[in-house]
């Protein structure tokens, strides 16, 4: 089930915190911008779009064993590897934001290949072109991701990637004869930010084992405030929170598909 103004994800009617969020392998803080504060365990949207995104894996439950720290589901969203014979690029306007994408080789001769993406509110530039009337709110938020993968002949494959975003989000209280309900009475604001940066390689055996191995940082920083107004203006404290996390993520994984029945 999936939230009707959100995108959190709600498995067999558990809370949406309870999913976890993951990126290559690596579990993440919630990858999505303005995450958990209009719902705990969702947010708009995703800082992953579909200009990088692979075919990701989405569990909702009866879990294999590597995945902990999940009570109802585990999202795995997965970065596609870029163009390693020729240089694309794109840029894209739309509802969301203003894209800039581009994919190629890291150089001649080699497999070697780069996919990078930057996306900036599209709301914050329509702004500040006076295109719309957003006087009393911002909504400006960016992210860039981004995959470096480097085959090599004996070693097997490395891949360097990186996700992050920045959200600032600000709500003025507008003016005594413009109240119409509860909500015109207070402003708001919170500033986020977010990021994870790993690198993976994998390594197949001539028996057909792989061996997979990761080491990332993942951090995660939220601050946010709300106050509230009588009709003389008068301020009172209404919230105020911060939270912050960071992680060293190290994990070595060897598959083997030994018979058909083990």
């Amino acid at each position: 089930f999936r939230s009707r103004d959100t995108n959190g994800i709600s498995i067999h009617g558990n809370s949406p915190q309870m999913l976890q969020w993951r990126v290559e392998g690596v579990e993440v803080p919630n990858p999505n911008h303005f995450a958990d504060i209009t719902e705990a365990g969702g947010g708009v949207f995703t800082s992953l779009n579909g200009t990088v995104l692979a075919n990701s894996d989405f569990l909702t439950g009866a879990m294999p064993a590597e995945f902990g720290n999940a009570l109802s589901g585990a999202f795995d969203m997965k970065m596609r590897v870029g163009n390693n014979t020729k240089y694309e690029h794109a840029v894209q306007v739309g509802t969301l934001g203003v894209d800039f994408a581009s994919e190629g080789p890291l150089g001649k001769n080699t497999k070697a290949s780069y996919l990078v993406n930057y996306r900036y509110s599209f709301l914050e530039i329509a702004k500040k072109l006076h295109a719309i009337n957003m006087e009393k709110e911002t909504l400006d938020y960016q992210d860039l991701s981004f995959k470096l993968n480097m085959p090599t002949t004996k070693a097997g494959t490395f891949a360097v990637w990186f996700t992050g975003l920045i959200d600032n989000y600000e709500n003025e209280v507008p003016d005594v004869s413009d109240w119409e309900t509860l909500w015109d009475m207070n402003d708001s604001w919170s500033r986020q930010r977010n990021c994870a940066v790993g690198l993976n390689h994998t390594y197949r055996f001539k028996n057909g084992g792989t061996l997979h191995s990761s080491v990332a940082y993942t951090g995660a920083y939220t601050r946010l405030a709300m106050n509230n107004y009588d009709e003389q203006m008068t301020q009172t404290p209404g919230a105020d929170g911060r939270n912050a996390q960071w992680n060293v993520v190290i994990s070595t994984q060897h598959q083997l598909k030994l018979s058909s029945h083990l």
